[in-house]
């Protein structure tokens, strides 16, 4: 991924994956989310269960 210095929309997922790249054209995008995904990566980082209130 080059780098541009202005306005660029990248979507990445919990696990450093590109999943959508506009690069510089305008407009929208829109991606359901996983919640496969969303469950697995609360498993590998446990970060709200190790919060301390």
């Amino acid at each position: 991924m080059e780098h541009y210095p202005g306005g660029r929309s990248v979507l990445v997922d919990p696990m450093g994956v590109v999943e959508a790249d506009r690069g510089l054209e305008s407009g929208a995008r829109t991606l359901e989310a996983s919640l496969e995904t969303v469950d697995r990566v609360r498993e590998l980082f446990p970060m709200f269960r190790q919060r301390r209130l």
